[in-house]
């Protein structure tokens, strides 16, 4: 990270309609940063956003933030994958048992 002076870069997923198509580009370019960033040894971290403070954002449930990091882990390739931006004020308004949220995807 000391090329950009940072350990971690969030990478928004935009804003785009709930579709197969919106689902493959979104992870396309999250691949893309990944292969810049790994190497440099920079952390990509995601972050679901409610709909509410962001209408149709495109990443807008912790479940379908775990699914696309489980893609990137199932991946044969040799960067990490993105990590989880855990925002309590989203998750909260999204799922709303935040404690419970969190024993089901922590352990």
């Amino acid at each position: 990270g000391e090329i950009l002076g940072a350990p971690r870069v969030h990478c928004l997923s935009g804003i785009s309609p709930p579709t197969p198509e919106s689902l493959t580009l979104y992870r396309s370019s999250l691949q893309l940063a990944l292969k810049a960033l790994s190497p440099m040894g920079i952390d990509v971290v995601i972050e679901p956003i409610n709909q509410r403070s962001i209408p149709g954002y495109h990443l807008r449930s912790i479940p379908q933030a775990m699914e696309t990091i489980q893609h990137f882990k199932d991946l044969d390739s040799v960067q990490a994958p993105p990590k989880l931006l855990f925002d309590v004020f989203h998750t909260q308004i999204i799922h709303g048992d935040v404690t419970h949220l969190l024993r089901e995807h922590l352990g």
